[in-house]
């Protein structure tokens, strides 16, 4: 039992974190001074086809995040680690996200259903294995659909191109959940447990990931270590049995 809340709450922390940051837009929102500026959310704006006239962030990689974006997160996962309920049960009070499941999962979709309730939102659980999307309905269209009715899309999915697709053509903030190119989400949380279990600042630790190197999570790891300065990272993986195991070559230049 124990183990298994030293995971799932730096999951759900980390996690209600990002959907604050991406979902506190509203100019009627008045942020405690303890909640980090939500400045970034600026930096890439779409055509609003959703509700209201508003920027929209996506986090597709954990590089979307830039190293200042995720120290905020990292410290605001901690507040909220540390609150009481009642001190942030309103703040994502009249908010929805629309959680689309392509993959099954149990830490992410608890890590937001519980976190939304957390904060006084609402998540929708959608499974994309009954329902007409990929079907008759595109992503694109699913996307410009969900922008009217949803604040924020949480997607979990197969392939990238799919939580790209709802990138390009939503209004609100597109939060990748898992495809098999990255984890943001992930990320947050194994950065928020070693920020918590190690005292040295990140540019004084050594990351080493030993395994299939070919998937999603080493391409994040290797993304947040660049991102956050790490003073080495290093990837081992089976490399001999082949370019199904190789690292991705544009992950490296990414990194480089």
């Amino acid at each position: 039992r124990s183990s298994v809340t030293r995971v799932s709450i730096p999951i759900m922390s980390a996690r209600c974190a990002l959907s604050s940051r991406l979902l506190l837009q509203s100019p009627a929102f008045k942020p405690s001074s303890i909640i980090p500026s939500t400045s970034f959310l600026s930096k890439r704006t779409f055509a609003s086809q959703g509700r209201g006239q508003s920027s929209a962030k996506h986090v597709l990689t954990i590089a979307d995040l830039s190293k200042q974006d995720i120290c905020d997160l990292l410290r605001m996962s901690s507040v909220l680690k540390q609150s009481p309920l009642s001190a942030y049960n309103k703040t994502l009070e009249n908010r929805t996200v629309l959680m689309l499941f392509e993959k099954v999962s149990l830490r992410t979709r608890m890590a937001f259903e519980v976190g939304m309730d957390h904060l006084g939102g609402d998540a929708i659980f959608y499974d994309i294995a009954n329902s007409p999307l990929g079907k008759k309905e595109t992503f694109s269209d699913t996307a410009k659909v969900l922008s009217r009715y949803c604040d924020a899309i949480m997607a979990r999915v197969k392939e990238r191109s799919h939580v790209q697709e709802l990138a390009k053509y939503a209004s609100i903030p597109v939060i990748n959940g898992l495809d098999d190119f990255a984890h943001p989400t992930q990320m947050l949380a194994d950065l928020l447990t070693i920020k918590e279990h190690k005292q040295a600042k990140f540019s004084e630790m050594k990351f080493m990931y030993i395994g299939d190197v070919h998937n999603n999570v080493t391409y994040d790891l290797m993304r947040a270590c660049a991102l956050m300065g790490f003073k080495e990272c290093v990837v081992c993986g089976p490399l001999s049995k082949g370019r199904e195991y190789n690292i991705e070559s544009g992950v490296l230049e990414e990194c480089a």
